[in-house]
């Protein structure tokens, strides 16, 4: 099964109720999915709004991305390329690895912090 990465717009979205991440969220609680986050997400949300990282943590199924040496490298090649600081673990954690050759998706409510990284991030539509 393949996980799917949620940004920090996708978990402030979630935090506000969206419809369509919640149905994920009970999906991966119940087996039948894997949601990660990457743990600078988590922090970017969480300083934006107060208790979404505890809540998010909590969440069954969540799983939490930790910022590993290999993570904290790839981010500082991001961003010396220019890459915004925060979505820097979303797009390595995003790439192509041994583990998940055609990379993760990854939702975003804001795809323009994307444009140049090389990920593509799905936008869900409905509220």
């Amino acid at each position: 099964m393949t996980p799917v990465l949620l940004d920090h717009t996708a978990l402030l979205a979630l935090g506000k109720g969206h419809r369509q991440l919640s149905g994920f969220v009970v999906a991966a609680a119940g087996g039948r999915g894997v949601l990660q986050v990457p743990a600078l997400s988590l922090t970017v949300a969480g300083g934006e709004r107060t208790y979404l990282a505890e809540h998010v943590a909590s969440l069954p199924g969540v799983e939490i991305e930790p910022l590993d040496l290999p993570a904290a490298l790839a981010a500082g090649d991001l961003l010396r390329a220019g890459t915004d600081w925060r979505v820097t673990q979303a797009v390595h954690l995003a790439r192509p690895t041994l583990d998940h050759p055609v990379g993760r998706p990854l939702i975003s409510f804001e795809p323009q912090l994307y444009v140049g990284t090389g990920i593509d991030p799905i936008t869900p539509t409905d509220s």
